[in-house]
């Protein structure tokens, strides 16, 4: 089963908040994934290392991309945990294709294809397409948060005791980690 989620997630070149569906899938071979990505892109994409902290809400996730420190969100809401990943980025036109490695949950590749309005069945479409380009096993598809598969001990590396969780025993409820999802 194929779940895409729908996420506002980037501000367009006229400051109007993008929304895209977003895959995201286990990589066993980065290399692999590497190089079906430059067969897609053409590009050898853009490196750099991001840091999200997730605070606490009633509903969904909000997640704080730390390029300075900033201590004003922990201190209103609380701070669930933090994921820190190095992350390289593809680019098409429309859609962006990442290769995470996430500290303490594993390497994974993700893609944001942009949502239009008026067609989000083309969408979807575009995104099981690229899907396919890459050969990404449905069985490889994983429908949580990097913050989730960490706090529920979901790691994918080899290296069992790399693996640590941040919940509290207070905190055995799910969260609901996908904001809008659509089965495929």
């Amino acid at each position: 089963m194929l779940q895409l989620q729908y996420f506002n997630d980037e501000y367009d070149s006229d400051r109007n908040m993008r929304q895209s569906i977003v895959l995201k899938a286990r990589v066993n071979d980065i290399e692999q994934a590497e190089n079906a990505i430059f067969e897609l892109t053409e590009s050898l994409g853009t490196f750099f290392i991001q840091e999200d902290v997730y605070f606490n809400v009633p509903n969904g996730n909000l997640k704080l991309r730390i390029m300075h420190p900033n201590a004003t969100l922990n201190a209103a809401l609380g701070e669930r945990g933090t994921i820190t990943k190095k992350r390289r980025a593809f680019t098409m036109n429309d859609a962006r294709i990442y290769l995470d490695d996430v500290d303490h949950v594993g390497q994974f590749i993700d893609i944001a294809v942009t949502l239009t309005s008026s067609e989000p069945d083309a969408c979807i479409a575009r995104a099981k397409e690229i899907r396919d380009h890459l050969k990404i096993d449905e069985d490889a598809i994983v429908p949580a948060a990097y913050l989730d598969m960490m706090m529920e001990n979901l790691s994918f590396d080899d290296d069992p005791p790399s693996r640590k969780s941040t919940k509290s025993g207070s905190e055995t409820e799910s969260d609901d980690s996908v904001l809008n999802s659509r089965e495929c």
